[in-house]
């Protein structure tokens, strides 16, 4: 089901944010475009190349495939810098961008904005298979140039801006292995993308096969349950932890309550002696060979798209994508809890008990997950005049199945041992007509959206200090999810509808301005408002309102400081997604201070309400004209959500708070939890967050080997970036009239302990003559789960600090001048060699006693451990 969460990006038709349509930039004139293997072009927007790491842009008109309105770039990476990241398309560069664009505005999970060319796309799918090496200059813009663009001001923005005439074949091929062994992951594919001024062709066809990774693999040991089940068996009375039979404790000299049955049981009757060996003694199975940590899968997709001037001077973008998986995960053998009645030919014991077995022989327990999706979008946009507009529909589907079977039905054995049969022997081996498979659990998720949205843009009025620029957007969208689910032959249907009509009005108001002389001593000062309405079907109207202001006192420094009011409504997944329940789910039990095996529960919650979240965010960016490349960002926010939705864990807190939630027997085990989502009553969160980014370049014009499109000189870069994360404060209220969580001082939300007070991340890269390198390291501080302890038999858990650091090294065979001459055929070649989790840093967790529970092993927080990757790549 959590998986669902990641595949359904279809449903982000149903959220108007992401179906609103593209800007257009009036053309400006173009210089000549020359062949890749002459000179360099003297349109250096076309390029980005050029000593300088950063765009400098003079004048008063804006570079080709700039944005709309002033707000000038956090960051600029031309064309030579992108190259020497040694990255192969756009999604790889978010990734590698992840840091810089990271934002602390929105609810989390909203996917970053992407622009092409200064205009909006029909969605990600258009932009992500881009190739690197067409990418013209890359930049980051702060939250408030989303609201130019018709979206909230929750993400930061990405513009890409593309080469004027790009023509490649691309293949590539990977394999991913983990250095623990166990794990091995390959990923071909091929990209093809033409671009010839205002005409673009991009097909890319990926694929990926993923090996399962088992338990087995990672040796965590055998795992003791509170309730022993075992291949042979163990008997317990049918009381928790009663006495088996008085008889049986005056021979073992002790009262016994769980005693393993003996191997010999198998052949023959038991006499009550017999189980003195193995008294208080639990016959243990390890389980580990038939647990996948990570399942093994397949995944393939095709994405397509088409772009090119119609009727004059209207941009038309047409995009489909095609995508399917299959993931098949092992989750333990099936369990059989049977009663054996006293005076049964097999019992030796004078009550009632209970035998728990595993059943051996059958198959392990399976979850197969098979889905299939597509996205079609249009996009349209041009101008009239100074006024640019846009238009955009899309149509997304998705089919997600999971089937989880091997579950066994133990009815005609139950019956067998209360009618005392004797031939029905409880610790011997099962006939086939005993021992049948029960009808598997089916899940069935089907959804669909679609929308169109129109947006206009452009100057309302002239004032002494500008251009007052207004943005409209109108949209309509429409969703629907239906979920189908059958459990132990009980068959129970969700889903949900929703229709939204949108609009959004923003307004950008300059008040001084050191171009055109007003008031010039105060630099550049202007003044934004934006208001949205969303008229939900199931929710009525959402409103958002926002205002802020925007001050460069000098050139090199900017301060934005902006206010946002926004209603949510929780999404169609979260409330009608269909409910799937995971047997032998292993998890710790902060009540019992141990790991238990338990059914978890998930799926939508239909009582799921919307949330209000007011954020505040005050920033500066300051690019100081001594050091070319360097730039110092600050950002500090404050946000507060009311009626916050938040994941359900079984934690102490969450369980008092929601005492449905979570399942006991009578001895006070945890055997089921109920992770659907909840609505809490407020959540308070501060940061401060600052980052130095810094480029250089290096002297020297590179080597050139063989002609391959987007390989030039002037290539070699040095660069580094640091930011920190300073979490003042994450206060979470889950009803009123409860204790406020502390998420930074011991109390938690989730099974990994609370908030870190400090992260950091770094990056450092080095490209000379086609061979870069380049190093990442994230830390977090370490946390604890203090107060998560109080009124439980567990103590308290420390969750260690965590440092990670990532290495690649990449070569561009075709600009080693010897290598070029003796092998022509190595031009365009890329070899990739990338080692993740370097000094395979995973999370320490220990309890008061130095000790770490079962289900706190690295092997479980983080299965992969390191991670080494070989690429090559092949451009025509």
């Amino acid at each position: 089901m959590k998986r669902w969460l990641f595949t359904l990006p279809l449903l982000a038709g149903a959220d108007p944010r992401a179906l609103l349509a593209q800007e257009v930039v009036p053309p400006v004139a173009s210089a000549t475009v020359q062949d890749p293997q002459a000179a360099p072009p003297q349109d250096d927007e076309d390029d980005g190349e050029g000593e300088d790491p950063a765009i400098v842009v003079t004048g008063h008109k804006a570079p080709r495939g700039a944005v709309i309105g002033d707000v000038r770039p956090d960051e600029q990476f031309s064309r030579a810098t992108i190259r020497a990241l040694g990255i192969n398309s756009v999604s790889e560069l978010l990734q590698e961008l992840a840091p810089q664009i990271r934002s602390g505005q929105g609810r989390g999970g909203e996917p970053t904005i992407v622009l092409l060319n200064g205009r909006r796309t029909s969605g990600f799918s258009e932009v992500r298979d881009i190739p690197a090496e067409a990418i013209a200059r890359a930049e980051i813009l702060p939250e408030e140039v989303a609201l130019k663009y018709g979206y909230p001001a929750d993400q930061r923005v990405v513009n890409i801006v593309l080469r004027k005439r790009f023509h490649a074949l691309i293949a590539e091929a990977g394999d991913r292995i983990a250095t623990e062994g166990g794990r091995n992951l390959v990923d071909p594919g091929v990209t093809y993308l033409e671009i010839d001024h205002d005409r673009r062709v991009n097909i890319a066809l990926q694929y990926q096969h993923a090996d399962d990774l088992l338990e087995s693999a990672r040796h965590p040991g055998a795992f003791a349950p509170r309730r022993p089940y075992d291949v042979v068996g163990n008997v317990a009375a049918l009381t928790p932890a009663g006495e088996i039979d008085p008889a049986l404790s005056a021979l073992a000299g002790r009262t016994v309550t769980l005693a393993g049955v003996p191997a010999m049981a198998v052949g023959r009757p038991l006499a009550l002696g017999d189980f003195v060996a193995g008294a208080n003694r639990a016959n243990i199975t390890d389980t580990t060979p038939f647990r996948t940590l990570l399942p093994s899968g397949d995944r393939g997709s095709i994405n397509a798209s088409y772009s090119r001037n119609i009727l004059g001077s209207i941009a038309a973008t047409i995009n489909g994508r095609l995508e399917a998986s299959n993931d098949v995960s092992l989750l333990g053998l099936p369990k059989l809890k049977l009663d054996l009645p006293a005076g049964n030919p097999f019992s030796p014991f004078a009550n009632d008990v209970a035998v728990y077995r595993l059943a051996e022989g059958a198959p392990p327990l399976s979850r197969h997950e098979r889905d299939i999706g597509g996205h079609l979008a249009l996009m349209l946009n041009s101008h009239a005049g100074a006024w640019q507009w846009s238009f955009s529909g899309t149509y997304d589907h998705l089919e997600a199945r999971t089937r989880t079977e091997g579950g066994i039905d133990q009815t005609a054995i139950d019956a067998a041992l209360q009618a005392r049969d004797p031939a029905v022997n409880p610790f011997g081996a099962f006939g086939p007509g005993l021992l049948l498979a029960r009808q598997p659990d089916i899940t069935r998720l089907v959804s669909d959206a679609g929308g169109f949205d129109a947006m206009i843009h452009g100057p309302a009025l002239h004032l002494p200090a500008g251009q007052v620029l207004t943005s409209l957007r109108l949209g309509a969208n429409w969703s629907a999810l239906d979920g189908h689910s059958v459990r132990l032959g009980v068959a129970q249907d969700s889903g949900a509808s929703r229709s939204d009509v949108s609009g959004q009005l923003s307004i950008d108001v300059p008040i001084t301005s050191s171009r055109n002389n007003v008031l010039a001593a105060l630099g550049n000062l202007s003044v934004n408002g934006n208001v949205a309405l969303h008229r939900l079907s199931d929710f009525g109207t959402q409103k958002t309102l926002g205002y802020g202001v925007v001050w460069s006192p000098v050139q090199p420094l900017r301060l934005i400081a902006s206010m946002t009011d926004a209603d949510g409504a929780p999404s169609l997944v979260q409330i009608g997604a269909p409910v799937l329940t995971t047997p032998n789910v292993r998890i710790y039990d902060f009540m019992q201070g141990a790991t238990v095996e338990a059914s978890r529960i998930e799926g939508g919650n239909a009582r799921l309400s919307g949330d209000n979240r007011r954020v505040l965010k005050i920033g500066a960016t300051w690019k100081p004209g001594w050091t070319k490349g360097l730039s110092l960002t600050a950002n500090y926010i404050h946000a507060r959500t009311r009626n916050a939705i938040v994941p359900f864990a079984a934690t102490p807190a969450l369980e008092a708070a929601f005492p449905g939630r979570v399942v006991r027997d009578s001895a006070g085990a945890l055997t089921r939890f109920d992770d659907r989502p909840v609505n809490v009553s407020r959540d308070d969160r501060e940061e401060l967050r600052w980052g130095i980014n810094w480029l250089k370049a290096l002297g020297g014009t590179g080597a050139s080997g063989g002609h391959v499109p987007g390989m030039r000189k002037n290539a070699n870069r040095l660069s580094f970036a640091l930011y920190h994360t300073w979490h003042l404060r994450h206060d979470v209220l889950l009803r009123d009239g409860l204790p406020m969580l502390d998420l930074l001082h011991g109390d938690t939300l989730a099974m990994t302990g609370g908030d870190p007070r400090h992260e950091i991340e770094a990056q450092a890269g080095i490209a000379s003559n086609g061979i870069g390198l380049r190093l990442s390291a994230d830390w977090r501080s370490a946390t604890t789960a203090q107060r998560m302890a109080r009124g439980t038999t567990a103590s308290a858990l420390s969750f260690s600090d965590l440092a990670t650091a990532n290495l690649r090294i990449f070569a561009n065979l075709g600009q080693q001048q010897a290598l070029a001459r003796a092998h022509p055929w190595l031009a365009g070649v890329r070899l990739t060699l990338a080692v993740d989790n370097i000094f395979d840093g995973r999370p320490r967790v220990t309890d008061a006693s130095g000790a770490t529970p079962y289900i706190y092993q690295p092997a479980f927080l983080d299965p992969l451990g390191r991670t080494i990757r070989f690429s090559i790549r092949k451009t025509f």
